[in-house]
């Protein structure tokens, strides 16, 4: 795998001298340090954030058959095309960006698939069941 990308790997540990003559240490040995509590419950909430698939779509909707989403990066709203909207992945975010624009949003969680693609039937189900709870 080294040589396809022209790369190649040193296995040994690299020595570097401190503080005075003969005292060699590693650079791995200084990355060894325990981890403490703090640090650790930091590294399981990303691990546990990273796993996460849930995102968070702006909707106006304005009839069963019509629903706008908003694209931030662009500053407009695709028609019924949810592929097109931005996927926030924090509800907070989502919040704040709906504040901006007004009362006529909606906040609708959906899921996106291992490559960070929307799944179009999670945004739909959510979309049908806030329907029928007007209904």
């Amino acid at each position: 795998m080294g040589k396809r990308l022209g790369v190649r790997c040193n296995h040994q540990a690299v020595r570097v001298a401190r503080h005075g003559r003969g005292s060699e240490k590693s650079v791995a040995e200084d990355d060894d340090a325990p981890l403490t509590r703090p640090q650790m419950r930091e590294l399981d909430r990303l691990a546990k954030d990273s796993r996460d698939r849930t995102r968070y779509l702006l909707i106006s909707s304005f009839s069963p058959r019509l629903a706008l989403y908003y694209n931030v990066s662009e500053d407009t709203y695709g028609m019924n095309e949810p592929i097109h909207a931005t996927l926030f992945k924090r509800r907070a975010t989502a919040l704040a960006v709906k504040r901006l624009l007004g009362s006529g949003e909606k906040i609708v969680p959906c899921r996106v698939d291992q490559r960070g693609r929307l799944v179009l039937d999670s945004a739909a189900v959510q979309t049908r069941k806030r329907r029928r709870e007007r209904n």
